[in-house]
């Protein structure tokens, strides 16, 4: 199943709401009279919108913490190959691990972005650089405070 973004064809259940409230904000006395939507009447105006069934969608809540923890532990290992394979220093910018282990991450957080675009429709170059932008920026971060709080690795 392809999940797309149609603003037009997913929002037009809504519209007669949207419509209404527009209307009862220009002063019009007829919709001020009517009720605002319950939150299950909202909740019912999502589905209509949402082409997602979740009675198609199958599994448990076992399976897909399963499935969450497996793939973190492949997404984590990958910075950490090169200093297996490779040694070197776990100090930044010495050893040859390090450069490689930026490489195979920018590579991975790129894959995966472009992974992610064929679910969402998004263009797989915009995906892509957005996952590596808020990965690299994440490790950055991390590093940083890291660094700041005085933290290190004895190896």
């Amino acid at each position: 199943m392809r999940i797309t973004m149609r603003p037009r064809t997913s929002l037009r259940p809504m519209m007669p709401w949207w419509n209404s409230a527009r209307e009862a904000r220009a002063g019009k006395e007829s919709h001020c009279r009517q009720r605002a939507p319950l939150p299950k009447d909202i909740l019912a105006l999502r589905r209509a919108a949402t082409p997602i069934d979740p009675g198609e969608l199958g599994g448990s809540a076992w399976q897909a913490a399963g499935a969450s923890f497996g793939l973190f532990m492949a997404g984590a290992i990958i910075p950490v190959l090169p200093f297996i394979f490779l040694g070197g220093s776990h100090a930044l910018g010495t050893g040859p691990a390090v450069g490689v282990s930026l490489a195979l991450s920018t590579a991975a957080l790129f894959f995966i972005g472009a992974g992610i675009s064929l679910i969402t429709g998004v263009r797989l170059i915009h995906s892509g650089l957005r996952s590596v932008l808020f990965g690299l920026g994440a490790a950055g971060l991390t590093w940083g405070i890291g660094h700041l709080i005085g933290v290190t690795i004895a190896g």
